[in-house]
């Protein structure tokens, strides 16, 4: 089936065992920072159809365009992140991008035979992952443009241009600087 739209990948995600060792290693070998974090945060979501309340701690860090998502699940409960890799590992989980018309995009992935792997109110847009591993290797996550998510892009983007190697680890919350 082609393509109607060139759909921008706005963020690659990893799952990580340690968010805090991760933050070390992703600066200490690539130079990146700040890290935004926001730990031990609860998420109302659906997996596979049935609730699930996760737990995460979540850091994000702007290199160039790309937005790098680190995250850590903190409970042992079926997830998104366990299906791919079992507690004690990690590696890439998902790109992401922002949509303009939701739905239209989301039926677009599933018209594609691309499953829910994860649905969820993310901070006041809607989000989704469908898992596109047999096409692609990763699942996809779709988020819902609107002033939340561009805030908080925009905050991890302007933080990381005028970052001058100091706090490496900043909260996420509440959008403006501290």
């Amino acid at each position: 089936m082609p393509m109607e739209a060139n759909q921008t990948i706005v963020q690659n995600a990893y799952v990580v065992t340690d968010i805090h060792q991760a933050i070390e290693h992703w600066h200490r070998t690539l130079g990146v920072g700040p890290f935004y974090l926001v730990e031990n945060a609860p998420l109302q979501t659906v997996y596979r159809g049935q609730p699930v309340t996760l737990e995460l701690s979540v850091a994000m860090v702007q290199s160039g365009e790309l937005n790098i998502e680190l995250i850590q699940q903190l409970n042992d409960v079926p997830s998104t992140y366990r299906e791919v890799y079992p507690a004690g590992s990690g590696g890439f989980h998902h790109v992401c991008i922002i949509a303009d018309d939701y739905d239209g995009e989301v039926e677009r992935y599933r018209v594609q035979g691309f499953e829910s792997s994860l649905e969820a109110d993310m901070g006041g847009y809607r989000g989704i992952y469908l898992d596109a591993r047999d096409a692609i290797g990763c699942h996809i996550e779709v988020v819902e443009d609107g002033p939340g998510i561009r805030g908080t892009y925009e905050k991890i983007r302007r933080g990381a241009a005028e970052w001058d190697g100091s706090r490496l680890i900043r909260p996420l919350y509440p959008l403006q600087e501290e």
